[in-house]
């Protein structure tokens, strides 16, 4: 059971992801930051502000999907990903997650690679973490998410990746 499976695991049954709390009982520590950054990753993914993103996306996908779904959409979603990472000396790495089989890890020092400052710190608002948190939560979480969508070891069509990822957006707690 991958990552994500585990994560919606969790959900479904109650347990909270995180392995801390703070005084006041909220989520801390590496598995609340995995849960905070998650939605922000789905929305970089789907992309749905792209090119006919909005004949794309059914229009309930659209109403129910959360805020952060919209979240820099200039990476230009999975494919737009996967070329960041290609340009950035990255693309062997990115094939990984992509391909069936061991997925190479991704260092948070490559991650500050991968995104401008203002990405990154966009990135970190929207999931209510620190920078820091964020970079090394993206270097845990991407190669599992990436990995998770393209369970074929191919780029799925953009219409099934939406497909796929407003499924597994439906399933995780508002």
């Amino acid at each position: 059971m991958g990552l994500l499976d585990q994560m919606l695991a969790g959900q479904a049954a109650g347990i909270t992801p995180a392995q801390e709390t703070d005084g006041e009982g909220a989520a801390t520590g590496p598995d609340a930051v995995l849960q905070a950054l998650l939605p922000v990753v789905l929305g970089m993914l789907a992309d749905r502000r792209g090119p006919g993103a909005a004949a794309a996306v059914p229009q309930e996908a659209a109403r129910q999907a959360p805020a952060a779904s919209a979240a820099l959409g200039g990476v230009g979603g999975l494919a737009g990903l996967l070329a960041r990472c290609s340009r950035h000396g990255q693309g062997a790495l990115a094939s990984s997650w992509v391909l069936n089989g061991a997925n190479t890890a991704l260092t948070p020092e490559a991650v500050s690679a991968l995104f401008t400052a203002q990405e990154l710190g966009e990135i970190a608002a929207r999931a209510g973490v620190s920078e820091d948190e964020a970079r090394r939560g993206l270097a845990r979480l991407l190669p599992e998410v990436v990995d998770y969508f393209t369970p074929t070891g191919e780029l799925p069509e953009r219409g099934q990746l939406l497909e796929r990822i407003t499924d597994y957006e439906k399933r995780l707690p508002h």
